[in-house]
């Protein structure tokens, strides 16, 4: 299956979108402390987003997708 160009800017918007909703609160999401220090997940669509929240500062380590190994990405 392909993709079109609408169909990835939706993704994408999500994406976009979900990085907000962890900014908002960022205590509503799991910890993972087993694949990096501070290291959060939120799952968005088929994928996973590991993070770090700092007070105004979001770091997306990996957007990974759900059926992958992440202690095998993660440097």
């Amino acid at each position: 299956m392909r993709w079109g160009v609408a169909q990835e800017l939706d993704y994408l918007n999500q994406l976009w979108d979900k990085f907000e909703q962890i900014m908002e609160d960022p205590s509503r999401f799991r910890y993972r402390h087993d694949l990096f220090p501070d290291c959060q997940i939120a799952a968005q669509g088929k994928h996973a987003i590991l993070f770090r929240a700092y007070k105004d500062v979001l770091q997306v380590v990996r957007v990974l997708h759900s059926a992958m190994d992440f202690k095998r990405h993660i440097p």
